[in-house]
């Protein structure tokens, strides 16, 4: 196999981590917390949100960043057929990380800041419908990602 092929699975079987890591948090760890007492799902989100930076999740986190960027430089300069699969895969391997870093992660900071109390309880409803929206996005363009990107690669 080229390095391109190995680039290209690489890139997409992090996405397919990430995306399947954010497919189970929109699927059932989110609506569990969120069946949970509200001082409970505060507690429990704020310890995922102490564990997550330190997990192996960071490992497919780098190699999308990292796989991203030279998917579309792949994509750019070898031209081809797959050129748009490369480049839109890529992009939506990186967006997946913009959402992250911009949407999911603020948010996580303000849950982190709640403290046990009836204000928090109303913070916290809210809080969880938002992330979760963003993280259902994520899930999304990771996913896709993955797919195409899959397909560049069995195509090179």
């Amino acid at each position: 196999m080229s390095p391109q092929v190995w680039i290209l699975a690489a890139t997409a079987l992090a996405a397919a981590v990430f995306g399947g890591a954010m497919f189970s948090f929109s699927t059932f760890v989110m609506p569990a917390l969120r069946e949970l007492a509200p001082r409970d799902g505060i507690l429990a989100m704020q310890s995922i949100n102490r564990w997550a930076p330190k997990s192996l999740l960071l490992l497919p986190m780098g190699v999308l960043a990292l796989g991203g960027v030279v998917v579309i430089g792949m994509g750019l300069l070898e031209g081809g057929d797959d050129r748009a699969l490369k480049i839109v895969g890529a992009l939506l391997a990186i967006a997946s990380l913009v959402i992250t870093g911009a949407a999911n992660v603020p948010i996580n900071n303000k849950v982190d800041a709640l403290t046990a109390g009836s204000e928090a309880e109303g913070e916290w409803a809210a809080y969880a419908a938002v992330w979760c929206r963003w993280n259902h996005l994520r899930t999304v363009t990771s996913l896709a990602s993955a797919v195409l990107l899959a397909v560049a690669a069995a195509r090179t």
